[in-house]
């Protein structure tokens, strides 16, 4: 095994952790906003590391550009969906300690 692909294959298992700590955490709280909060930190910290990890993995080859293109859209579409969802939750005066309105 060569050293990038060592170092790959750590960067995937700290990726793996953190999607399952962050999995844990979604059963673990109940509050829409905090569920919400924590599904983005899942997929920038966990998400990031696993295709950083694939990229040093694999070298460097055409796969490598596709994996780098699929983060940058990842990093930019990630947030802008979690806020539409959260602000389309507080336009509609969801609170859920109330109940939905």
């Amino acid at each position: 095994m060569a050293i990038h692909e060592i170092i790959g294959s750590i960067l995937l298992f700290i990726g793996l952790g953190f999607q399952l700590f962050g999995i844990y955490g979604l059963f673990k709280y109940e509050h829409f906003y905090v569920r919400l909060s924590l599904s983005s930190l899942i997929d920038s910290a966990g998400f990031i590391t696993i295709i950083i990890g694939l990229m040093i993995y694999k070298g460097w080859d055409f796969s490598t550009l596709k994996l780098g293109f699929i983060l940058v859209l990842m990093l930019l579409l990630n947030p802008l969906s979690n806020h539409i969802l959260g602000r389309g939750a507080y336009l509609s005066n969801y609170h859920p300690e109330r109940g939905s309105k």
